[in-house]
């Protein structure tokens, strides 16, 4: 479609909403003449409005990354109304690959796209911080294996998204905007994450409740100085070395 076409269509829809009677219907008028010209519908319209926000690098380079970026995306794209996207590429010298890069963006109407970016980049960036300082404390406390080290934070993780959840609830999408949302997904094949096989023991649980606890205190209208609680975040939690 072409987009300055579209442009105008939203200005006349958008002077359509005027409290002035005859200035509303001449631009109604006007926007469902174009709209006919050009075959669109009002979800057509809308739909072609969709736009794509800057993808934003994680810190994973494996071929699936951990759940609870894929949950953490997830969370954020239902409360505003769009989809997430994940892309990944192979790194690669001329000789051989030497990674894997990971990024997240999100679909959608732009306004709340952004939103999402902006909510996911926030949020990402507090609890990642968090995740390091779960990693270390594990570390000092014995725990020497990095992949059991890793295990741990993950369900931290996965505890702090679920705990978050709720500082998001007055963003959530109405059902007109959901509708849309489904029709636009139905037409498109979104790649999405796979998943990652994890064990949920006691221990895991335990580690789970601690992020949720942590997750229910994040803060999402200005970013984190970086500086974390005094406490030992591991004092409540089983020893495993």
């Amino acid at each position: 479609m072409d987009k300055s076409v579209l442009r105008k269509i939203k200005k006349l829809l958008a002077l359509a909403a005027s409290p002035n009677a005859h200035e509303a219907a001449a631009a109604l008028g006007k926007a469902q003449a174009l709209m006919a010209a050009h075959n669109l519908t009002q979800t057509a319209v809308d739909l072609a409005a969709f736009e794509e926000t800057q993808p934003y690098r994680v810190r994973s380079n494996a071929k699936v990354p951990p759940n609870w970026i894929g949950s953490l995306a997830c969370l954020v794209a239902e409360a505003f109304g769009v989809k997430p996207l994940k892309t990944s590429r192979t790194i690669r010298t001329s000789k051989r690959s030497v990674g894997r890069e990971n990024k997240v963006s999100f679909v959608g109407p732009p306004e709340r796209g952004e939103l999402a970016a902006y909510a996911f980049l926030v949020l990402y960036r507090q609890l990642s911080r968090s995740r390091d300082r779960i990693l270390k404390a594990a570390f000092t406390r014995g725990i020497k294996k990095r992949s059991e080290r890793s295990k741990r934070a993950d369900w931290f993780c996965e505890g702090w998204v679920n705990g978050v959840s709720n500082i998001l609830n007055e963003f959530v999408m109405s059902p007109e905007e959901r509708a849309l949302m489904d029709t636009w997904s139905a037409e498109r094949n979104l790649e999405t994450a796979g998943a990652r096989k994890m064990k949920f023991d006691a221990e895991a649980a335990a580690y789970y409740h601690v992020g949720q606890k942590e997750g229910r205190n994040a803060k999402l209208y200005r970013p984190v100085d970086g500086s974390g609680p005094g406490l030992d975040p591991l004092a409540a939690l089983p020893y495993a070395g």
